[in-house]
């Protein structure tokens, strides 16, 4: 988990603790002060067989493209790169690459080199004088020209990730002598857009149950200065309820956000947020509503959220969606909240 977020945030510190069966990760780069945390089911990858069928299972969840598979030899196609790890050729020195080019002359030139493909192994092969290959210094392939060709060993596996995962969090990005940026954020990388589009088939209710988490701001302000002012991180459970449709049902889900905890956590007084009912009749995946909140008596604030359904949870005609991912703000006078959640039926 967390490898794409790695990308662009070097440095991963230890991760929050996982909450209401999420698991959390934490990055930050740079010197001033950008933090981005992320909670995922994800799980771990599966090991299938070496056929057709499962490497277009993979090129999909991977996002990546090519030509038509076949059974004994798998054509290399630019995307597919990343997936090409060599265990014979040199690789580079530390940060660096390392090019290896055909040997040989005339009808024979060519290279060959062993190695693993989406972690199955097996053989590369590739005939004529254009034939290279370029390793970063994990013998991971950045660049391969010529005509590729992978046999893969008998009996060999390859790993499909986990690609029905949902992903929720948020980012924060401040300077030491200017304004913060904060962006919550929520969905999922593979489920496809529109998977958990509501038709009027579904019936009956489903109840979500999950998690959120978000950063809440709060300032006192007196004699026209601000006295104090205090931030942090929070999580907080998150409980949904869809009513889809039926003789007395237009389609609608609402639900509540609860238990608030400090990055420490203890916990935040009697926090709660109301995610008031959104209108599924429009047969999206997506929806949005307003939203009330309070932070103890006598105090009470507004704003809105919105959020999208994934999956479904079986084959029938009403399979109603298997998820739920949104993002949630409220307004206090003085207080802010603002947040993300993930839950599952």
């Amino acid at each position: 988990m967390g490898d794409r977020y790695r990308l662009q945030f070097a440095e991963q510190e230890e991760g929050p603790a996982p909450i209401a069966g999420w698991a959390g990760a934490r990055f930050r780069r740079g010197e001033a002060p950008e933090e981005l945390v992320v909670y995922t089911d994800i799980g771990a990858p599966e090991a299938v067989a070496f056929t057709p069928e499962n490497l277009n299972r993979l090129a999909e969840v991977s996002g990546l493209t090519g030509d038509a598979l076949p059974e004994t030899g798998l054509a290399i196609e630019t995307a597919y790169h990343p997936l090409v790890v060599s265990t014979s050729l040199a690789a580079a020195s530390p940060n660096g690459s390392a090019t290896h080019r055909a040997q040989g002359t005339g009808e024979d030139a060519g290279l060959t080199f062993t190695g693993t493909f989406a972690g199955g192994t097996g053989t590369y092969a590739c005939s004529g004088s254009m034939c290279s290959v370029t390793l970063d210094d994990r013998g991971v392939a950045t660049a391969m020209s010529g005509d590729w060709a992978f046999s893969p060993a008998g009996g060999t596996l390859v790993q499909v990730p986990d690609y029905a995962h949902l992903q929720f969090g948020w980012w924060l990005s401040g300077k030491d002598d200017g304004p913060y940026a904060f962006q919550t954020f929520a969905g999922s990388t593979g489920y496809a857009i529109g998977s958990g589009a509501v038709t009027a088939s579904m019936t009956g209710s489903a109840t979500y149950r999950g998690a959120a988490a978000g950063i809440y701001a709060s300032t006192d302000v007196s004699g026209g200065q601000v006295t104090k002012a205090e931030s942090g991180a929070f999580t907080a459970s998150a409980t949904l309820t869809a009513h889809f449709f039926g003789a007395l049902d237009a389609g609608e889900i609402g639900g509540e956000i609860a238990s608030f905890r400090n990055a420490a956590g203890e916990a935040l007084g009697d926090w709660r947020v109301t995610l008031a009912a959104a209108d599924l009749s429009g047969g999206s995946a997506s929806f949005a509503g307003a939203s009330e909140g309070t932070v103890g008596p006598g105090t009470s604030g507004s704003g809105g959220w919105e959020g999208m359904f994934h999956g479904s949870d079986g084959a029938e005609s009403n399979a109603r969606p298997s998820d739920v991912t949104g993002r949630f703000d409220v307004h206090f006078p003085g207080m802010h909240i603002a947040g993300a959640f993930g839950a599952s039926r």
